[in-house]
């Protein structure tokens, strides 16, 4: 015997089942896994080219502001004359407006670290720092460094040096070891207007930070990496702050930069694993470029989650499903292990059955039958024909009793379908009318329902009265469309209804006539029924309204209105005095009901009127 042969149906069922529920799980999750990653990705690089386009030009227009901060000057009429004609003339003058125009620049920007002067004529300089303006200084070499050369050589209005330490120009500003800190520097060269001639250079020093402030805004510090490159590829910034002043030239991932023109790419190396998005900065810094990296942890986090939710949720669905399996084995098998033991006992001679019933099921029917077997045996036995007869009658009522309410609506459907294959479609809508009616009626699971639902089951009941009753009635339903999904108590239209057969309908002579009416007045659902029968009288009217209001329950009110008395009990137990019913004769013959009901009782305010 082979292990799938030793197995039991119970196993066999609750393996099946597991089998059918996480196989098809699994493939589902990976298959949403792996488009959500290609989705998730391509928005990210999307995103991502946005924000560093946006980016580049907050960080060219920064820049070009301080490239104009040195214009100025030239609009300074006496700083100029102390420029072509030099500091030596009139010293005392030209030191003093030197000095003032220095500190106007300074105090332009609280981002500005230092200013460096050099007049050419004479080859003096100046420099601001802290606040001080320094003395003034001799210069045997006015190309201090190489970007004094290229300001020259390139005749540019302006030159960028990227990021480095703060240090003194000259030697003329007094700055401690413990305030050295990265700074940007911008150095112009200041030429006559109308010949060009070169009259000197200023420099200033931008704090970082002012740069740090414009980058961080590109990037997120978890999963991402953030580079502002020069055209020489040194770090003017970056999230890693050891790489600030750096040269990269080594990096692979910078090489496939410069020599591809798409705007993002995927990379994957020892020390990275994601994508590389980029773009170079506008003109005049057009060499330049930003650079930021994207993890793969970082772009496909939101991807992760899902799976592992889903996963999640599969495996709660798995665990619910095999325990839930289990429970059905057992409730399968159980019907069947009673029977053996009973069959057993009956081999042995012991005509006796010590279960009362198995279910509703085939099983039940089973067991059913074993046990209608085994008591006709008994009876034929003992020869008493009538207690025989009687148990049979007993058994059959009790099955009756039990019966299942699907076993009706399966029934029903049943005798609907005979209905339309015989072409008699008056049977089958009145069938299906009446299974949809005992369907709403009997299922317990709902306490509110959508408007509709309520319509619905009352147009059911009136229709099984009209073909029952056929000229001699008819009935209007009007309902706003925007209504219909508002929530409402169940069962509070179709007794006010059947209230009017009862006690209208049957002792009138005249064509019946109802009418619903469901509208919108203010914030209340209004419901209006109406119909042309008898009416009541005054005093029945008035003990009626007692019965509603003051709860004094008449013995006569008790046979006659206790549909609407349950009506307005449930209008009174959801919505309190909020909720209204009136009843009353109608003008020209019948009765008419109306009940108002606030339109945001169920759904908003439901856990409060399951606490009243």
């Amino acid at each position: 015997m082979t292990w799938g042969e030793r197995l039991s149906i119970k196993y066999k069922l609750t393996i099946f089942l597991l089998i059918v529920t996480l196989i098809p799980g699994l493939t589902a999750i990976v298959t949403t896994y792996f488009y959500t990653k290609e989705k998730v990705k391509d928005h990210f690089i999307e995103e991502n080219v946005k924000v560093i386009s946006q980016g580049k030009y907050d960080i060219r227009d920064y820049f070009l502001s301080i490239t104009e901060i040195p214009l100025s000057l030239y609009a300074n009429r006496k700083f100029m004359n102390v420029m072509e004609q030099g500091i030596s003339n009139d010293i005392d003058i030209a030191q003093e407006e030197v000095k003032r125009s220095l500190l106007n620049l300074y105090f332009t920007r609280k981002e500005i670290e230092q200013i460096y002067l050099y007049v050419d004529k004479g080859q003096d300089a100046y420099t601001v720092y802290n606040t001080k303006v320094s003395s003034r200084g001799k210069v045997e070499n006015k190309l201090l460094n190489d970007y004094f050369e290229k300001l020259i050589n390139e005749r540019s209005y302006f030159i960028l040096e990227p990021t480095h330490d703060i240090y003194s120009y000259n030697n003329q500003s007094d700055i401690p070891r413990t305030n050295v800190k990265p700074v940007v520097s911008f150095h112009h060269a200041l030429n006559e207007v109308t010949s060009g001639k070169l009259l000197g250079f200023i420099s200033i020093d931008i704090d970082i930070a002012a740069v740090k402030t414009i980058s961080d805004r590109l990037y997120f510090s978890e999963g991402e990496q953030f580079y502002l490159i020069s055209g020489n590829n040194e770090v003017v910034y970056s999230s890693d702050s050891d790489l600030i002043g750096t040269f990269i030239d080594d990096r692979p991932w910078l090489q496939q930069i410069r020599q591809q023109n798409e705007m993002s790419f995927e990379w994957k190396d020892d020390s990275f694993g994601g994508v590389f998005v980029y773009d170079q900065l506008p003109a005049p810094f057009e060499k330049w470029m930003i650079v930021k990296g994207i993890s793969n942890e970082r772009m496909y986090s939101g991807a992760q989650s899902i799976a592992r939710m889903n996963i999640y949720i599969l495996l709660f669905f798995f665990l619910l499903s095999a325990f839930a399996t289990l429970l059905v084995a057992i409730k399968l098998i159980s019907p069947i292990k009673i029977l053996i033991e009973n069959m057993k006992k009956v081999e042995k001679g012991r005509l006796e059955v010590d279960f009362q019933s198995l279910g509703k099921d085939e099983f039940g029917q089973l067991g059913y039958h074993f046990k209608s077997m085994v008591n006709q045996i008994n009876e034929l036995i003992v020869r008493k024909y009538r207690l025989e007869i009687e148990n049979k009658s007993n058994q059959i009522r009790v099955l009756q009793s039990q019966i299942n309410p699907h076993f009706l609506y399966n029934s029903l459907q049943s005798i609907g379908t005979i209905a339309l294959r015989n072409k008699v479609p008056e049977i089958y809508t009145l069938i299906t009318s009446l299974s949809s009616i005992m369907r709403y009626s009997m299922n317990i699971d709902e306490d509110v329902v959508p408007l509709t639902k309520e319509v619905n089951h009352v147009n059911a009941y009136l229709s099984l009265q009209k073909q029952r009753f056929q000229e001699r009635l008819f009935y209007s339903i009007t309902v706003d469309d925007e209504l219909k999904k508002i929530m409402v108590p169940k069962m509070i239209l179709q007794p006010v209804v059947e209230n009017y057969f009862k006690h209208g309908f049957e002792m009138s002579n005249l064509t019946g006539k109802i009418d619903i009416q469901i509208l919108k007045e203010k914030e209340r659902l209004t419901i209006l029924i109406e119909d042309n029968g008898l009416g009541v009288t005054e005093e029945r009217l008035k003990e009626i309204e007692l019965m509603l209001t003051k709860g004094i329950k008449l013995a006569k009110a008790e046979t006659t209105s206790i549909g609407l008395q349950n009506v307005y009990e449930r209008l009174e137990l959801y919505y309190g005095e909020k909720g209204l019913m009136k009843v009353g004769n109608r003008e020209g013959g019948g009765f008419k009901v109306t009940l108002a009901i606030p339109l945001y009782r169920i759904g908003v305010e439901e856990d409060e009127s399951n606490n009243r």
